[in-house]
């Protein structure tokens, strides 16, 4: 499983990083160190990037992680066929 950093830096770079820091009302180059890992974020901020790539976080344990995985791996798709589109 993909680091929450890595994940994080995809999407940012997928949606846009100067739309993200636009959406969020964060600096651009506080995001731009916090992506690069120089720079640190407060949790409100990472709460606004979360709901601008629309993300949350759950807990997982053995009878929910299969569909969980699911569920994630399908909003993936969506986003992958909505770029094509």
């Amino acid at each position: 499983m993909a680091s929450l950093s890595v994940v994080l830096n995809h999407l940012i770079s997928e949606k846009g990083q100067g739309l993200v820091a636009d959406n969020t009302k964060i600096d651009p180059s506080a995001l731009s160190r916090f992506r690069s890992g120089k720079g640190a974020l407060n949790i409100d901020a990472l709460e606004r990037i979360f709901e601008d790539l629309d993300l949350e976080i759950v807990q997982k344990n053995e009878d929910t992680a299969k569909v969980e995985t699911i569920i994630l791996f399908t909003k993936l798709l969506d986003r992958e066929r909505t770029k094509t589109v």
